[in-house]
């Protein structure tokens, strides 16, 4: 395998010029942006608005995948791009996968096997 890696490169895309993020508890259900599963009602998430090259943006994260973004991406993370910097993150680091393979998995068994990777 190769060298471990201590962090993946993260956010490269553009700053906001305006940005808010909080932990608020669900009024309602709400998706993931990151994984698409359920926010359900009650369920503490992040919240983020704002405003990125003149569009506004909101994105609601689980407590699982902020949980994933805060330890793993210590360069930060574009917003529902998580899932895809983390595979191409591990795939630098561990280039002798079976990638092919890994990648042909349905993406429950992905989520499954991998931990939601």
């Amino acid at each position: 395998m190769g060298d471990i890696c201590a962090c993946p490169a993260g956010y490269d895309a553009p700053l906001p010029s305006l940005h808010n993020a909080k932990f608020r508890r669900a009024k309602k259900e709400y998706r993931c942006c990151e994984c698409g599963e359920t926010i359900a009602q009650g369920d503490r998430y992040e919240y983020v608005w704002g405003v990125w090259e003149g569009d506004q943006q909101t994105y609601r994260t689980c407590a699982t995948c902020h949980a994933i973004r805060e330890g793993l991406f210590c360069n930060g993370s574009t917003y529902t791009w998580m899932k895809t910097e983390l595979r191409e993150f591990v795939q630098e680091c561990f280039d002798d996968l079976p990638w092919d393979a890994i990648r042909a998995l349905p993406d429950k068994a992905t989520r499954k096997n991998a931990g939601g990777i």
